[in-house]
């Protein structure tokens, strides 16, 4: 059976890599043919600038806090990553920031699974309705 996995953008989630790997390891050895879909989440210099300001004003009322990596280490960490990405883990492309049925049907799948328990912590993901998989409501797939 070829299954579609629903997961946390692989880019620089080291958990989430290693738990996807694990995941199509499983099905691959469950006799199932697997393939990620490859969700893009982008690291901006507005990302970086946002985030850098709230811990300012952490620093500043006292909190703990932790200073954001600079965009230039986030890509350097995300190419390390995305390298082993393409050589290990099987990817429906092209890299897609929606799901939506296109690739489902494109790729001939007969099931999709969501594959973390991340997904569903909203801080993480911003079309949390996307793993609850209600872009494919009306398609006839196991679950």
């Amino acid at each position: 059976m070829k299954i579609g996995i629903i997961t946390q953008p692989l880019s620089r989630n080291y958990g989430g890599i290693l738990q996807n790997y694990a995941l199509q390891q499983t099905l691959i050895k469950l006799g199932h043919t697997p393939y990620t879909f490859d969700l893009r989440i982008s690291y901006t210099w507005r990302d970086w600038a946002i985030s850098a300001i709230k811990n300012i004003i952490k620093c500043i009322i006292g909190r703990p806090y932790k200073f954001p990596p600079t965009i230039f280490a986030v890509k350097s960490q995300e190419k390390i990553l995305r390298s082993f990405v393409e050589n290990n883990i099987a990817i429906i492309k092209p890299r897609i920031k929606r799901l939506t049925v296109g690739p489902i049907l494109k790729n001939n799948l007969d099931a999709i699974i969501v594959g973390s328990d991340q997904v569903w912590r909203p801080k993480y993901n911003y079309c949390i309705q996307d793993m609850y998989l209600d872009f494919a409501k009306d398609l006839d797939i196991k679950r």
